[in-house]
């Protein structure tokens, strides 16, 4: 294999590295090959991987809402010292996200849910014991009316 070969291979191995680490496309048995004899390559998917990971696990991660601005003011302390100074700059720097109502309660959200369901269940356990009891109630009126019902007819006939 002559170097031109070897260089246009190692052109079109790192154009299609990312792409094959993402899962995007499958590599080809030249890629392959090519990867297993080139250092230079291998360090390359390497890197893509590594910074494929990071990106994944920064995706996972729970940031804080001044995020931005810490963002920012690193991009704009990695300017010149003159544009720095320009009021853009000064604006960007002090830029922060205003998180909604849901967003800031969001860890709230599971122990009031919690709560709510418990006491929930405490008025449907409620409403149901003194609706029971209320039918338990009536059934022994109704039933205590029917044996008075039957002693009045019993003491009718003896008496006739």
């Amino acid at each position: 294999m002559n170097r031109l070969d070897r260089k246009h291979d190692c052109e079109a191995t790192r154009r299609g590295l990312p792409e094959a680490i993402l899962g995007r496309i499958v590599p080809t048995g030249w890629m392959e090959r090519h990867m297993a004899n080139c250092p230079r390559c291998r360090r390359k998917a390497l890197a893509v991987g590594r910074v494929d990971l990071a990106l994944m696990l920064l995706r996972t991660q729970a940031h804080t809402w001044d995020l931005l601005r810490k963002a920012n003011r690193q991009a704009v302390a990695a300017l010149g010292h003159v544009l720095r100074e320009e009021p853009r700059a000064l604006q960007l720097r002090n830029v922060t996200l205003q998180p909604t109502l849901r967003e800031r309660m969001g860890h709230y959200s599971q122990p009031l849910t919690n709560a709510l369901a418990c006491l929930a269940v405490l008025v449907l356990l409620r409403t149901g014991i003194y609706s029971a009891a209320t039918r338990v109630h009536e059934g022994g009126q109704q039933a205590l009316e029917q044996r008075y019902a039957q002693l009045d007819s019993d003491i009718r006939e003896q008496i006739l």
